[in-house]
């Protein structure tokens, strides 16, 4: 592997890690939620106060819970590692840093959603690619050249019948990035 390749692969495998180690923590809170409910609501006998309510129970649970607080630590070493290696690639450096509004978590999203960038030779394709394509009057892609339509017709969605050809770790990551520019009314975005 050459330096750029290796490169990728590890911030790849690095986001692969973030995201299982993410949905083991929100499957953990779930079932601490779950556990909170079911003792809030089969107690008898329990006297219970006004003031403890499901959620103050549930916090509890999270704060008390020996497998979530191990989850959360994990998750902070890894994003910390994540970070890191974000602040010292040369893409997120010279392409992703001075963009307002992509910090090194959805800049390890798009990273490690597109392989080799070259690979796409028009600007359509890596829009496709995305999932940012628009889409004619009929809900199929546009072909060269064609302008999109004023009515009818939009962005792909996934639906039943639609082939969604996109990747999705990149149009999520696209998304986070709009979501943080509409924050920021101060973005020249």
């Amino acid at each position: 592997l050459q330096a750029r390749h290796r490169s990728q692969v590890i911030i790849e495998e690095l986001y692969k890690q973030f995201e299982e180690i993410q949905d083991d923590r929100k499957a953990c809170g779930l079932r601490l939620y779950q556990r909170a409910k079911r003792f809030a609501f089969t107690q008898d006998g329990v006297e219970t106060s006004d003031h403890v309510t499901l959620e103050d129970r549930y916090k509890a649970l999270l704060a008390s819970d020996p497998i979530h607080l191990a989850l959360e630590a994990e998750e902070k070493r890894v994003v910390q590692e994540a970070e890191k290696l974000m602040k010292s690639t040369p893409i997120y450096k010279q392409v992703f840093e001075p963009i307002s509004g992509i910090g090194p978590r959805i800049a390890l999203r798009i990273i490690a959603s597109i392989p080799d960038i070259s690979a796409f030779e028009t600007r359509a394709q890596f829009c496709a690619f995305c999932g940012v394509h628009a889409l004619g009057q009929d809900g199929k892609k546009l072909c060269k050249g064609e302008i999109p339509p004023n009515s009818r017709g939009g962005f792909p969605r996934k639906k039943r019948g639609v082939i969604c050809d996109w990747k999705p770790t990149l149009r999520q990551a696209l998304y986070l990035f709009d979501d943080q520019l509409n924050r920021n009314s101060e973005s020249v975005w």
